[in-house]
């Protein structure tokens, strides 16, 4: 693996980390403030919202666990197979596989788009409904 393919990678697992601890506040180091993100059943979101979307969600949960199953990197572009569990104080697990494909340029993640069996998400937390 070539050392531009190895910190990519670093980088994408490097994400995912983040949101695992809740130390979302250190995304600014890793993500361009212009950065795009698009999940499956929601569309493209920007960087903001996503953030909000987060805090909201996934940060609210009381216990977090990713698994990374696999992964590959060729370029600015790392894709990421992953696990994941998460419980909420209500009682409520939600737990999902997700594949994510990373755009990273000048040592940033400047896109993400995430995929996931979207029957379990509704299930966790609700049908959505507008924009």
């Amino acid at each position: 693996m070539s050392a531009e393919n190895d910190a990519n990678r670093k980088l994408a697992i490097r994400f995912i980390d983040t949101i695992v601890t809740g130390k979302v506040d250190n995304f600014d180091q890793i993500v361009a403030p212009d950065a795009r993100f698009f999940i499956l059943g929601r569309g493209w979101i920007e960087h903001d919202p996503y953030m909000t979307a987060v805090k909201n969600t996934i940060l609210s949960a009381s216990r977090r666990d990713v698994r990374v199953v696999g992964s590959t990197a060729e370029g600015e572009r790392v894709a990421l197979e992953l696990e994941g569990r998460f419980d909420f104080p209500d009682g409520r697990v939600y737990q999902n596989s997700y594949h994510h494909i990373f755009i990273i340029r000048d040592g940033k993640i400047v896109c993400v788009k995430e995929y996931m069996d979207t029957a379990a998400t509704i299930a966790a937390f609700g049908e959505r409904r507008g924009a």
